[in-house]
């Protein structure tokens, strides 16, 4: 009998979630995946190295690197309140999602002192002229946490935008410890999308949305950063988070898949 998300290749090896061919994008943060240099006083990474696929997130510029936690395996890309030093992981190719997908990452809000609403960007695009994504969570005024996935697309010349908000019943703190999520987006027009969590042993759905109805794709060229074309400031969106682990897959995972996917990336993280 197979495992939680387990299937058979032709060859009839079972496979985990990890081995989905599906699964277009995977970084982690642990030992031997991070690229980082001693800048002064502080460990900056340039680059990470991809488990899967073949994009790679990295910055050259210093002033907008995150720091690399080399102990806790952990990179973090801290809030700004001021200027445009913001850090974030720049893809070298955009990851373009056109139909349903999941996107499966751990993190934890790097500060909430700052921001009325302490939000974290995880994935976006803000670079493509015709192209504007993000994929955030924020609290909401110390009540329940939301979700946001929101696309922008003047491709057309019809200017398109959608977002999918929706409440986080969990009620699961962003500042720490760790957790892991998953959000999926059904295919067609129409989408429903959802949220999951796994913290302190229990798996969740976090909350759902049928808002997201428009036949808009998904782009993610940076992770963290500032991805709504605003720069920095007390209440703006930006990665503020320390970062573990992210997955982008090209389709739609089940309940099962995506637990099994939320155990394997807790093994692997003395955090979560």
């Amino acid at each position: 009998m197979l495992g939680l998300g387990n299937s058979i290749t032709s060859a009839g090896i079972i496979e985990t979630v990890f081995d989905l061919p599906s699964l277009e994008f995977h970084v982690d943060t642990l030992h031997g995946n991070v690229t980082s240099a001693t800048v002064g006083s502080e460990v900056l990474v340039s680059a990470l190295v991809p488990i899967v696929g073949l994009v790679q997130p990295r910055q050259v510029t210093n002033a907008n690197k995150p720091t690399h936690d080399t102990t806790n395996n952990k990179i973090t890309f801290a809030f700004e309140s001021t200027g445009s030093d913001i850090p974030f992981l720049e893809l070298s190719n955009a990851i373009t999602l056109t139909d349903a997908f999941t996107i499966v990452f751990a993190f934890a809000a790097e500060s909430d002192g700052s921001q009325t609403d302490g939000e974290s960007n995880i994935v976006g695009s803000n670079v493509d002229a015709n192209n504007h994504s993000h994929l955030l969570i924020r609290g909401d005024g110390g009540d329940a946490s939301q979700f946001e996935l929101r696309a922008d697309s003047s491709a057309s010349g019809s200017n398109l935008s959608d977002k999918a908000p929706g409440d986080m019943g969990e009620g699961n703190p962003l500042t720490a410890p760790a957790t892991l999520y998953a959000l999926t987006k059904s295919a067609g027009a129409s989408a429903t999308v959802k949220m999951f969590s796994f913290q302190n042993g229990s798996f969740a759905e976090e909350g759902s949305s049928t808002a997201f109805n428009e036949d808009i794709d998904f782009v993610v060229k940076q992770i963290g950063g500032v991805m709504d074309g605003t720069s920095a400031g007390s209440n703006e969106s930006q990665g503020n988070m320390h970062f573990y682990e992210l997955l982008i897959y090209n389709e739609l995972l089940t309940e099962a898949q995506i637990q099994q996917c939320f155990d394997l990336v807790k093994a692997k993280h003395a955090d979560l």
